[in-house]
């Protein structure tokens, strides 16, 4: 998939689902040039489903953005993980693109 002209690479072709009871994560890796992220949505005792980009690094992975669907104002409840997961890949692409913006601008 390419956005802006930079080229998004799914290192997992699907969702990693691990549905537990508690908690629940889901994740999926991206490559985005020279960078590893992993989205990941997490399910605690209740709802809803939280969403965080997170780079990857050798040194130490950190995550560059808390719970994305609060910041948006959108709500999944725990059975609909897989609207969950539709969501969370276009909030990355947006994301994505906004970035590069950013960093065309410095």
């Amino acid at each position: 998939m390419n956005v802006n002209n930079v080229e998004i690479e799914w290192l997992d072709k699907e969702w990693i689902e691990d549905l537990l009871w508690c908690p629940s994560q889901i994740w999926r890796r991206a490559r985005v040039g020279n960078k590893v992220y992993t989205l990941y949505l997490r399910w605690r005792w209740e709802d809803p489903w939280t969403f965080s980009i997170i780079e990857e690094d050798p040194a130490g992975s950190k995550t560059l953005e808390w719970d994305l669907f609060a910041e948006k104002g959108l709500f999944f409840c725990d059975y609909e993980y897989k609207e969950a997961e539709k969501m969370a890949e276009k909030l990355f692409i947006e994301w994505v693109k906004e970035s590069l913006a950013k960093s065309k601008q410095k």
